[in-house]
């Protein structure tokens, strides 16, 4: 009788031991200092894009305020600014 009753507290023990050694990991990361510099540098490089995309939109916008601000006899400034425009 006391041996029916041990077997199953004796079976969940050695679940839970076992539970408890597979959750530590046995693994050890390395850093990979080469990807993290080439991912640091291609950030960097994004940042730098956007940056040049968003002045080159204020001044789109700006010279096409201008284009529309001309009256029709400045033809010439027209076409100029709508050159810069075009070219950004």
């Amino acid at each position: 009788m006391i041996r029916y009753k041990t077997l199953p507290i004796i079976i969940l023990f050695l679940c839970f031991i076992s539970n408890g050694f597979a959750q530590i990991d046995s693994v050890q990361t390395v850093k990979d200092s080469a990807n993290i510099a080439l991912l640091d540098s291609y950030n960097q490089r994004l940042l730098e894009i956007e940056k040049q995309r968003l002045e080159d939109s204020i001044q789109k916008l700006e010279l096409t305020q201008q284009i529309n601000a001309l009256k029709t006899t400045d033809n010439l400034k027209k076409k100029k600014s709508y050159r810069r425009s075009c070219k950004l």
